[in-house]
């Protein structure tokens, strides 16, 4: 939480990790199988080679060599592809999709679905520190606060899960200026409490 870092697998291949994010994975037998255990959120820039295979609860994502993004927030799970062909396989029944460039497959309760067209800047913008939301629940827009600032949000989880926001804050921004901002629009406050505790509450 509160915090993104770059790591470099054991044949070059680099993963950018989002804020509470993590990755596991056996070095001593990375030559003979590139696979890794992830949650969360990060970009995967793969070098060729034998099948990279990217596995969290619900999805697999598998490629020789392209770039990525895989987040498994939300209880939901999506793919983008930057570059290359990307395999996206459904854990539960072995449903899979490819995608190309400029298309997210999209894996939650409805199956797996593929989006083509999609805004690619827009979607990675979390690497430049901007963090956009479209008609998304306040309570995910809270729960992306805490873990890019590694603060806690204290409010109503049933009232803030019907809402819904569209707008963006920056990463360098401070807590309280993004919580301002998105408060605002829904006519509520808050009031720090200890150094890391936020109350979000009706005015």
């Amino acid at each position: 939480r509160g915090e993104q870092l770059s790591h470099v697998l054991p044949d070059g291949s680099e993963v950018k990790l989002n804020a509470a994010s993590a990755i596991s994975y056996q070095p001593y037998w990375w030559r003979f199988k590139r696979e890794l255990s992830f949650e969360g959120e990060a970009f995967f820039k793969v070098k060729k080679g034998i099948a990279f295979k990217v596995i969290s609860k619900i999805g697999t994502t598998e490629v020789l060599g392209t770039s990525f993004n895989v987040s498994t927030r939300n209880k939901g799970y999506s793919v983008l592809c930057s570059t290359g062909r990307v395999k996206v396989t459904e854990n539960i029944n072995g449903k899979e999709v490819i995608i190309e460039p400029d298309m997210m497959a999209i894996l939650n309760t409805e199956g797996l679905q593929v989006e083509k067209e999609v805004d690619e800047a827009l979607l990675l913008g979390w690497m430049l520190g901007k963090f956009n939301f479209n008609a998304q629940a306040l309570l995910y827009v809270f729960e992306e606060l805490e873990r890019q600032y590694d603060i806690v949000i204290v409010t109503d989880r049933k009232k803030a899960i019907k809402l819904s926001y569209t707008g963006f804050f920056k990463r360098t921004n401070e807590p309280e200026l993004s919580l301002d901002l998105i408060c605002r629009s829904f006519g509520l406050n808050f009031v720090k409490q200890g150094d890391n505790t936020y109350k979000v509450s009706q005015n």
